[in-house]
């Protein structure tokens, strides 16, 4: 019987790794929520909500980028 080596160097790197870019996400797509509540804000001026639904615009394009990449590396029939 072999047995199993786990090499717990590279599995600690890639559970930081993954828990940052979780973390990195959850921050970009809470921008876009924020600023999409300052865009759509009637007491804003108008700077402001040109600003807010840029960012807002923005910070959601990053998600959904993010998101197609994670499914188009874990779908092999897409490589």
């Amino acid at each position: 019987m072999s047995q199993i080596s786990v090499n717990w160097s590279s599995l600690a790197w890639a559970a930081a790794l993954s828990m940052a870019i979780g973390l990195t996400l959850i921050t970009v797509f809470t921008v876009g929520v924020l600023g999409y509540d300052r865009g759509t804000d009637p007491h804003s001026t108008p700077g402001q909500r040109t600003g807010g639904r840029v960012l807002a615009g923005t910070a959601l394009a990053i998600c959904a980028a993010a998101v197609l990449l994670g499914v188009y590396l874990l779908i092999p029939r897409l490589h």
